[in-house]
């Protein structure tokens, strides 16, 4: 496997590094020539070509370097832990690109923390072609501290996306305080025969997609990474 893994992997290197919040990580790192991918891909990252993990492609095909933000759990000190060492320049292996969650047509975008980042990819794309409009992102997370690139998420609300923010564990004005389940969906969803996209963690996609099926919406228009 590790010999396979070899063949397909490419050489890079860190052209910017940023936080974005306390616990989320921005990479940019340089494309390798001919990359492509389509919007909603993820590619498996690696420090030494043996351990490698997966990571959602938050740039579009269209730009110069491959971004991917992820959530650093320093009390794991696992994978995600090792990359608060890199700076920029340094090396790292990208995988070509694979997935399931590709974008079909407009419709309500259901996010969970990170699971935003194959999103930001695609809705990034349709604000390129200024095709936003009657698309919506339904962002949960627990709190607002955990909410990351705020500002471009409310110039994408501004360029015709319907964004709606939840926060799980906190209570706060200009915020929906609700998990996502059968009631907030019915309550913020009028049309449950369009494309539903989800991502996030387990449990978030499985009873997200369940409730979905219940509300009536098509099992071939729920777009989820399998």
């Amino acid at each position: 496997m590790l010999q396979t893994l070899r063949n397909w992997m490419y050489r890079s290197k860190i052209v910017e590094i940023n936080k974005l919040n306390y616990n989320v990580l921005s990479l940019k790192l340089e494309k390798p020539v001919n990359y492509s991918f389509k919007e909603g891909q993820l590619a498996y990252l690696s420090l030494n070509e043996e351990t490698r993990r997966p990571f959602s492609i938050a740039s579009t095909n269209s730009d110069t370097f491959l971004e991917f933000i992820i959530k650093i759990y320093e009390e794991r000190k696992g994978f995600t832990f090792s990359l608060l060492s890199l700076s920029k320049n340094s090396s790292i292996f990208i995988s070509d690109p694979l997935g399931s969650i590709s974008f079909k047509d407009s419709g309500v975008f259901i996010a969970g923390g990170t699971g935003i980042v194959p999103f930001l990819s695609i809705l990034r794309e349709l604000k390129n072609k200024k095709s936003l409009k009657e698309n919506t992102l339904i962002f949960s997370n627990k709190t607002e501290k955990d909410i990351f690139l705020k500002e471009e998420l409310n110039n994408l609300q501004e360029n015709s996306l319907n964004l709606i923010h939840t926060l799980t564990r906190e209570s706060l004005p200009n915020y929906m305080n609700k998990r996502i389940d059968l009631t907030f969906l019915k309550e913020n969803i009028k049309d449950f025969n369009q494309y539903f996209y989800i991502c996030g963690p387990i449990r978030l996609v499985g009873e997200t997609q369940h409730f979905l099926r219940i509300l009536g919406a098509d099992p071939d228009k729920i777009i989820m990474e399998t």
